[in-house]
């Protein structure tokens, strides 16, 4: 249970994903904080009727010029649930440094303390996968834009 009773206004980037839907109901469930869900599939995730009066749904891109900023705008935190694993075709370390760049551009802009980063485990010295290279590279990355990164490293969920 949080026990800081302060309403922050949390903006979680990636909410509909498996993570981010987890993370929603929790903070919803335990906390009075009032939530920006952010994601291209915003629109589509169900928030309990008791809990709506806390909850903007977003559905923008985090290439979306702009329109990261303005969700951001207000935000205390954010939690960034980003990543690019889907787009297998593409580059993703690339792909995946553009959004964190975006992000964290956005964020210094709307003047966040603090981003809230889930990562993936492994030491920069060892050998490492792309995916996990590309992980350790967005944590450095959101880490230049604003004055607090907490980053979690877990395997993979």
């Amino acid at each position: 249970m949080v026990k800081n009773n302060v309403p922050k206004t949390i903006a979680i980037m990636g909410a509909s994903g498996f993570v981010g839907k987890h993370l929603t109901d929790y903070l919803l469930q335990h906390t009075n904080h009032k939530l920006r869900l952010i994601s291209t599939h915003a629109d589509a995730m169900q928030i309990p009727a008791q809990y709506e009066q806390r909850v903007i749904k977003m559905p923008i891109s985090i290439f979306q010029e702009g329109a990261v900023e303005k969700a951001l705008e207000g935000c205390d935190i954010a939690y960034y649930l980003v990543h690019m694993m889907a787009k297998r075709k593409s580059n993703m370390y690339k792909l995946e440094a553009r959004a964190a760049t975006e992000f964290g551009n956005a964020a210094a802009k709307a003047g966040l303390s603090r981003i809230i980063f889930l990562g993936g485990l492994g030491n920069d010295a060892d050998q490492l996968s792309k995916h996990l290279k590309s992980r350790h590279n967005t944590g450095r990355i959101l880490a230049q834009h604003v004055p607090s990164l907490i980053e979690f490293r877990a395997s993979m969920v």
